[in-house]
């Protein structure tokens, strides 16, 4: 499994309580590819299964039925090395308070790069690249409590934190959850940003259809514990009915250009933003006039 695959999943299921009364089936023979430098989004109903399947993915659930590859090697397989896994993928928890703990921010996010050898000159260093990827000025908060920052700000240390570790993969679970709606569009500003400029990998857990539509390459939609959907945010959203079933829904821009299909205007409904709304409809306008 090598190649131009960042990570590949075959047959993967996992089950809570194996074994118990109280078993719970949370996975179903899971397949997926996801290519080097794609900014793939999650997308799910609330207990479909995305949390627990990127949580197999850096190995904080191990794999007990089936396979994941990351960059070409099995990381279910015996020996294999899951301290080397994580400092390879990066995890960013839904609440930062979860990983953030130390008692400065600098101390916080050098935690990763020191259990990787790095020390010094060149530990700051890549502290202070992370703490710049994020926006966090370093002469301003390196020595700053991370009691004393904003919701916004912890998300930004949390994220410096799994960066300053250099990821090939990163993985997003709801990073906004919570924030206002200003820092909640600065904070996918950056993550979109920092995938452009770095071509790490990237997974977005999310809710939010708008943000699906404007950064991922391709979106997987998890129902009870299954793939039930697959495919760019273009082919993905046509399939509105389907969506909408699973209680997720269209971006509302693609739902006012499908409904205008619906009643006979003959427009593309494959646009991600408003932009390319209008575009498309002063095109048919323009045609009709």
């Amino acid at each position: 499994m090598t190649g131009e695959f960042a990570i590949v999943v075959k047959n993967l299921s996992y089950t809570y309580k194996a074994n118990t009364p109280l078993a719970s089936s949370a996975l179903h023979d899971i397949n997926l590819e996801i290519s080097k430098g794609q900014f793939v989004a999650i997308i799910g109903q609330t207990g479909s299964g995305k949390s627990t399947f990127v949580q197999h993915l850096n190995g904080l659930i191990p794999t007990s039925a089936g396979h994941i590859w990351i960059d070409g090697e099995d990381i279910g397989a015996k020996g294999y090395n899951l301290k080397n896994l994580r400092h390879k993928v990066g995890l960013v928890f839904q609440y930062p308070e979860h990983q953030v703990f130390e008692e400065t921010v600098f101390a916080d996010i050098a935690f990763g790069p020191k259990n990787q050898g790095y020390s010094g000159a060149e530990l700051e260093r890549k502290v202070q690249r992370a703490m710049e990827l994020v926006k966090l000025d370093f002469a301003e908060f390196k020595d700053r409590s991370p009691l004393e920052l904003s919701g916004g700000q912890l998300r930004r240390v949390a994220i410096a934190g799994v960066l300053a570790m250099e990821p090939s993969i990163m993985i997003l679970d709801e990073p906004t959850a919570g924030l206002d709606p200003q820092t909640r569009d600065e904070i996918l500003e950056q993550i979109g940003r920092l995938h452009a400029e770095t071509g790490i990998t990237v997974l977005l857990v999310s809710h939010s259809m708008e943000d699906v539509a404007r950064l991922a390459d391709l979106v997987v939609v998890f129902n009870q514990g299954r793939i039930a959907l697959e495919g760019s945010p273009r082919e993905l959203f046509q399939h509105e009915a389907e969506l909408t079933a699973l209680g997720l829904g269209v971006p509302e821009v693609v739902r006012v250009m499908l409904g205008l299909k619906a009643k006979g205007v003959e427009v593309d409904t494959r646009v991600l933003s408003v932009p390319e709304a209008a575009e498309e409809i002063i095109r048919r306008w323009r045609k009709d006039a």
